[in-house]
Parts: C-alpha cells; structure tokens; sequence
C-alpha cells in the first residue's frame, strides 16, 4: 500500500449514520426523536427510579470525541450522548476531571469512578468493567505526517523500521501500532496536541491517532502542515463501560437507550464538532 493523502471522505467514521438533519436546540443539544417510549423491565425500572447518579472519567484532550473546555466543562460528541441517555433514562451522570488520560484509567482501574464516558474493550477492561453492547461510533485510526513526507509507506507487511512514531501513552491504538510495528522506534505523548507538535517539529515521522481527532486538528486547529498519511487497519468501536459492582440493570438500560438514539440525531451530533460534510454514503 503506497503513502498518499486521504481525502476527508474517505476518513470519516465508519459506524457513524450517514442521513443528517436532526434538530438541534437552541443550547446546541440535540433534539431528541423518538417514536415509542422505551420499554424498561421492572428491575430496570426500580434501579432508574432510585435516581441513580454515576460518576464517570473521560480523555480530556481528545477532540472531537470529549475534552475538558477552557471553562473545565466535558464537552463534545460523548457527553452530547451522555445527555440525551440522561434525559431518556433519568440517570444522572457526573464528570470527574482530570490533567490527562493516564489519570483517568487510574481512577477507573482502582474504582474511583463508576465508568468510562466511552472506551475500546480489551481483556483487562472486560475483567473489571461491563460494556453496553452497542457502540457509540466506531472509528479507524491513521497515520499523520509533515505534509512533505514521501519517503516510506505502511501496511500491515511493512516494517517502519528506523521511523520514529509518536503514540499517545496507554491506549490501545498505541499497543496495537507496537504490535504491528516492532522495528520501530517510538516517542510517547500525553495528548493529540503533543504528537501534533512532535511531527510538525519533526520530532517525530509520524504520529498515531484515531480518524476524527486527526481531521478535527488539521481542520480546526490550524495544522495545516500536517497532513493524513496513511490509514491503519484497525477499527476500534467506542463503548460505555461500568464497573462489575453497578447493579446489572444499569448496563441493560443505558443500552436501551443508546439503541434508540436516532441515526439522523447521531450524525447531527458528529457534524456539529466536526463541520465535515459527507460527500459518500457507507453501509453502516
């Protein structure tokens, strides 16, 4: 597979629905269009009519998925999610801030929190946390390079052996492009915006990071000089994700109501953090 420039359509979210149109309020949260009221179970019911409240951790640099604004706010397509599930269920959902996503594993990984806002399974999650069953959106990731970069190429019989990758400490996309890529050498950031820098300083040939935040920097943030160098084979599907001990109705419910999310809704959401239109239509 040569090294080329990926076109916006190309990149975009492959779980994410491709009709658009959904209202928006004049907060900017979606509109909610539903048209039958959910049917929960009477265990479920009794859990929501506690009044649940569940704090949760979430990446505070991760555009345009979630990130901490510069008012200390969770804002961006998860906890726009977050809020129509609040508003469907009743569950009230609390953001514990931290500096960055190390932090927050840490807090979830010693149960100081009851979730994630949205995370990738893995074996070690699944040990201690369980998963809606539907995905919130599913994403690939890329590479992105200095813009003049045309000398090596990727695919997964490839070896980036020499090239200097930078990858964002801890999450999976950065242990997946080790597995791929072992004669490589690697660079670890804290956050989208150090590996970013690190390539356009050219600290680094290329950095790792998922679809979405890539095209949310080049497009929003004025890394023009950088460009989308490459696709990476993996898909990785965003879940909610609650601690074993929050009763299993929790789970059961929340993923009710993210089944019911209208698909115009969804992308009205994804179109609003992004301003990117789609131009191709995918069977999602």
């Amino acid at each position: 597979m040569k090294g080329f420039f990926i076109s916006l359509t190309a990149l975009l979210l492959i779980a994410l629905p491709s009709q658009s149109g959904a209202e928006l309020s004049r907060s900017g949260i979606p509109v909610i269009k539903s048209d039958k009221p959910l049917l929960f179970t009477p265990a479920e019911s009794q859990w929501l009519e506690t009044k649940p409240i569940l704090s949760y951790v979430y990446d505070p640099d991760w555009p345009p998925f979630e990130w901490t604004n510069a008012i200390q706010e969770h804002t961006g397509i998860i906890p726009d999610i977050l809020a129509i599930i609040s508003n469907k269920t009743g569950i009230k959902f609390n953001p514990v801030r931290t500096n960055t996503w190390r932090e927050a594993v840490a807090l979830a990984e010693t149960d100081k929190v009851d979730m994630y806002s949205a995370v990738a399974f893995t074996e070690k999650r699944g040990e201690y946390l369980n998963f809606t069953s539907q995905s919130i959106y599913s994403y690939i990731a890329i590479f992105v390079s200095d813009i003049h970069n045309s000398d090596f190429t990727y695919d997964e019989n490839h070896s980036l052996a020499g090239k200097k990758i930078a990858l964002i400490e801890g999450n999976q996309l950065s242990k997946t492009v080790e597995k791929i890529n072992p004669d490589a050498s690697y660079v670890y950031v804290s956050s989208a915006q150090e590996g970013f820098n690190m390539v356009r300083n050219k600290e680094a040939d290329l950095f790792a990071v998922n679809a979405a935040t890539g095209l949310y920097f080049i497009n929003h943030k004025g890394y023009t000089d950088i460009k989308v160098y490459e696709n990476i084979d993996f898909v990785f599907d965003l879940k909610i994700a609650l601690q074993k001990r929050i009763p299993p109705e929790a789970i059961s419910a929340i993923d009710k109501s993210l089944l019911s999310i209208d698909k115009k809704t969804l992308s009205n959401i994804f179109n609003k953090w992004t301003a990117v239109r789609f131009e191709k239509e995918y069977n999602y």
